[in-house]
């Protein structure tokens, strides 16, 4: 048995703009009325093996803070999202420096 823990980073900071759309795609409804973030993070966090998320979102994000998993104790932090994807990841990556140890996963 080891202590390695394994962490999600999630870049949720798009805008649709390529979808033109107003709502950012992470924010679009499913049938059963989820957004795609959160119905990701519902199967994501309900994993044992999951020790914390970070997720990164816009600067301007005015959706997040209405998710039932903004206060989820598995999501560790948000990180700024950035200009393209990697930046978003990065941003994640550096956050999740605070919490992980060398040796854990991502």
């Amino acid at each position: 048995m080891h202590d390695d823990n394994c962490f999600l980073i999630i870049p949720a900071s798009g805008t649709g703009s390529r979808m033109n759309t107003d709502t950012p795609k992470q924010y679009l409804k499913l049938e059963n009325g989820s957004t795609i973030l959160d119905q990701s993070l519902e199967t994501l966090l309900d994993l044992n093996q999951i020790s914390g998320c970070v997720v990164a979102i816009s600067d301007n994000d005015e959706y997040f803070m209405t998710s039932p998993y903004y206060s989820h104790p598995k999501l560790l932090a948000t990180a700024k999202g950035g200009r393209e994807r990697f930046h978003s990841v990065l941003n994640a990556l550096s956050t999740l420096i605070e919490f992980a140890k060398d040796d854990d996963w991502v």
